[in-house]
């Protein structure tokens, strides 16, 4: 009884974060499936949904090369500097309709008096290491100065979230059967019943997807950042999104050791990569407008920016920037 009390005071108030199953093989969706097993998946190019995106798994537009951001071409405008934004969906900006009041677009018009083109290069779900593998692969044709990481929570898990283990509900008989008759099995499998092929289809990929990912990913993808950098010629930023839940602008994962010390940052500084947390700048403003920071500055959920919270942390972003030349101005 316990149990089923807490579970649905659990569903009642909201607190287990939402899971989203990526549907890639759907018309509607804004995904497809990648054959580059570290990415699992990409968004689409030239998607268009301007009627009813869900702003999660659909969205008004993709651009040409396949990302939520204006035209680009990839050859770099003579006299223009290049940022690119990697990230998940934080930077793509789930929730959020108006391409405009995306944190890269923002940044972008910040900037804009420098001659800077802030390019989003962020898929929903990734962790590191899928952002480090886009970066690597599709990333570089865009010659970029600067490559910022926006580094969230979902980075430390050692795959994409989007490539979780669901299928549709089914009744309990026909899962009994699936195992015990051969006869079904195969009928199931080699035809749409009860969705068992596209099911084991689908858990068969994102297992391919779980193995290509190392374990403690962040390591790993940074130190490949650090070579790409070097060999490639421009600057990395790290720039860390805090958690906005239970009143708090706090920043999660810290050192047991060294409760005020990040891992991220800790791995920042072994291979020597600026590391910045945004959360100063977001608490400086909310003691200025007061309210509650999963309200001000999220789409309700505690993590995806709304509009003001994407301007707080474009804001703070080019605050560094300005601040430290040797990023990008100084090139």
């Amino acid at each position: 009884m316990g149990l089923l009390v807490a579970e649905g005071l659990t569903r009642t108030f909201g607190w287990a974060p939402t899971v989203y199953r990526l549907r890639a093989a759907e018309e509607k969706s804004a995904y497809r499936f990648s054959s580059n097993p570290v990415l699992g998946y990409l968004l689409k190019a030239n998607y268009r949904d301007d009627d009813d995106p869900d702003l999660q798994n659909s969205f008004p537009r993709t651009n040409a090369h396949g990302f939520r951001d204006r035209e680009r071409t990839l050859a770099k405008p003579a006299g223009v500097k290049r940022i690119l934004m990697v990230g998940d969906s934080v930077v793509v900006g789930h929730g959020i309709r108006d391409l405009n009041d995306t944190i890269s677009r923002k940044l972008e018009v910040i900037l804009s008096p420098h001659q800077v083109e802030v390019i989003n290069l962020a898929v929903g779900g990734y962790c590191t290491a899928s952002e480090v593998e886009l970066l690597a692969t599709r990333g570089l044709s865009y010659s970029p100065d600067l490559v910022i990481i926006l580094f969230t929570e979902n980075d430390y898990l050692d795959r994409n979230t989007l490539m979780c283990l669901a299928s549709s509900e089914r009744p309990r008989w026909a899962e009994a059967l699936f195992v015990h008759s051969h006869l079904f099995r195969r009928l199931a499998l080699t035809t749409e019943l009860f969705e068992f092929r596209e099911a084991t289809e689908y858990e068969s990929f994102v297992q391919r997807h779980r193995n290509s990912i190392e374990r403690n990913n962040v390591v790993g993808a940074l130190e490949r950042l650090v070579a790409l950098s070097r060999s490639k010629g421009f600057a990395v930023l790290i720039a860390v999104w805090p958690s906005f839940v239970d009143g708090e602008i706090a920043d999660r994962h810290t050192l047991a050791d060294q409760p005020d010390v990040l891992f991220v940052e800790l791995v920042s500084k072994d291979y020597g990569l600026p590391c910045i947390r945004l959360s100063p700048w977001f608490r400086q403003d909310q003691l200025r407008r007061g309210g509650d920071p999963e309200a001000l500055y999220t789409i309700g959920d505690g993590m995806h920016p709304s509009p003001l919270g994407a301007e707080i942390g474009a804001r703070a972003i080019a605050a560094i920037l300005e601040s430290e030349p040797r990023f990008i101005f100084g090139r």
